[in-house]
């Protein structure tokens, strides 16, 4: 564990530790990550990893020729994004329609739209 102590950024959370591992992982490109070690870097409960696959949180994952899940770093991505969103009080629903917004197919315009609405909906703006 690192000691934030002696830092100027001290934090009482342990994110920086989990960002700078999540970074080695995903700029080395590490691909077939299991469910274990999906759980182990994103902080997430294996049990519940397999509920946001069910709810469509999360994409199936591919499976190896044994049944065993396989994941890459974008879901990886996908849910340190779910579990800090959480964190700060999103719901599920709310964390969908964030989802949405990414990805290279939306254009701007179409993202900013819908974060105006979930924001507003979210800090009661309306």
């Amino acid at each position: 564990m690192i000691d934030y102590h002696d830092l100027n950024h001290a934090s009482c959370s342990d994110y920086r530790s989990k960002d700078i591992l999540m970074h080695t992982i995903t700029s080395s490109g590490a691909e077939n990550i299991s469910i274990g070690e999906l759980s182990k870097h994103s902080g997430v409960n294996i049990e519940t990893i397999r509920y946001y696959e069910r709810v469509e949180m999360l994409a199936p994952p591919a499976r190896t020729a044994g049944g065993r899940r396989v994941y890459d770093t974008m879901d990886l991505r996908i849910l340190v994004f779910i579990r800090r969103s959480r964190e700060l009080g999103f719901s599920l629903d709310e964390i969908r329609a964030l989802l949405r917004l990414g990805g290279p197919d939306r254009h701007p315009a179409v993202r900013y739209a819908r974060l105006q609405c979930v924001t507003s909906k979210t800090f009661g703006l309306n």
